[in-house]
């Protein structure tokens, strides 16, 4: 398996950029050298989140639903992605999937988001991490767009660093959703996560996003190639 370092010489980033190119009339990713943007690592060249599609597969997938249960949120700054809730084990909130049931272990905030959909980043983009009984990590991203204001959201800004509240408040209604075998989005990149990208995006207002920007200006990773993975969509 081919590995990128972040002393990569200018022909190793010409290389990627060529292939990004010969690849962009088919699905939207640019930007190169995975995981670099909070430390230096080395990585797998074929690391594949953040990313997002013009072209995704319909395929007859499984509805996804959320058990989630009111509670005091406990939001640590991280120094990276401002408000990150954390949960501990047998916390008892969970994305189900199927038969398959993933609990909560903590949920963050990113601007722009790291997801792309028809070339295109949202404001900002929520994400939910999960874990299954057997280790195996599921992420679900939920999308925001410029709009109303987001109760829930203006709750965690304000009584930062506890505060009453619910994660169902930010989470759109309609959980159709893309899905991609993908990867963590800060060092150190672990693959094998499965993501659920919800299709419907959630408002949130433009000072709640000024509030957050103005703090936390560059908290992305740059989006990444597929290298051959599928994204299916849910119908």
């Amino acid at each position: 398996m081919q590995r990128l370092s972040d002393g990569a010489s200018d022909s190793k980033i010409g290389a990627t950029r060529s292939l990004q190119r010969r690849r962009i009339h088919g699905i939207q990713l640019v930007r190169t050298l995975p995981c670099r943007w909070l430390e230096s690592r080395t990585v797998t060249a074929n690391t594949v989140y953040p990313t997002l599609f013009r072209i995704a597969k319909k395929a007859q997938l499984p509805a996804i639903r959320f058990e989630y249960k009111i509670g005091p949120l406990k939001i640590i700054d991280n120094g990276h992605t401002a408000v990150r809730v954390n949960y501990r084990p047998g916390n008892g909130n969970f994305l189900i999937v199927g038969d398959k049931r993933y609990e909560l272990r903590q949920f963050h905030f990113h601007r722009l988001s790291e997801e792309y959909v028809q070339g295109k980043p949202y404001d900002m983009s929520i994400h939910f991490m999960h874990e299954a009984n057997d280790g195996k990590p599921a992420a679900v991203a939920v999308l925001l767009k410029a709009g109303s204001a987001n109760t829930t959201i203006e709750q965690l800004w304000q009584y930062m660093p506890r505060t009453p509240g619910h994660p169902f408040g930010l989470l759109p209604k309609d959980t159709a959703y893309y899905t991609y075998a993908g990867s963590l989005t800060a060092p150190p990149c672990t693959e094998g996560v499965t993501w659920f990208v919800l299709k419907t995006p959630a408002d949130i207002s433009t000072e709640e996003i000024s509030l957050f920007a103005n703090r936390y200006p560059h908290n992305v990773r740059p989006i990444q190639l597929l290298n051959g993975r599928v994204v299916n969509e849910s119908q």
